[in-house]
């Protein structure tokens, strides 16, 4: 079997489980869309500054953010900027 042969059969057998073989260059350009997307959902901003409470812990502003796990899963908070550094929290009214 050739190398032609097998690229071939190797791309038909992806096709048939769904698969879809991507080249280097399509691969980086989607890598990199996605990184955009991800970086833009996660930068979060208050509606207004002045909006945003001060962190009663460390001072610094503060940033809305969604509880993920917990009692509290779904809710909105305000979380401090400094996260890791500082866990200050402050209930959303």
């Amino acid at each position: 079997m050739s190398w032609q042969q097998f690229e071939l059969l190797l791309g038909q057998a992806f096709r048939l489980l769904g698969y879809r073989v991507i080249d280097g260059v399509k691969l980086k350009r989607m890598i990199v869309a996605a990184k955009k997307v991800s970086i833009e959902s996660t930068l979060e901003q208050p509606e207004s500054i002045s909006e945003a409470p001060t962190c009663p812990a460390s001072t610094s502003s503060m940033i809305k953010r969604k509880a993920r796990k917990g009692a509290g899963a779904g809710k909105e908070f305000w979380g401090c900027s400094q996260l890791p550094k500082c866990r200050g929290i402050v209930s959303v009214n």
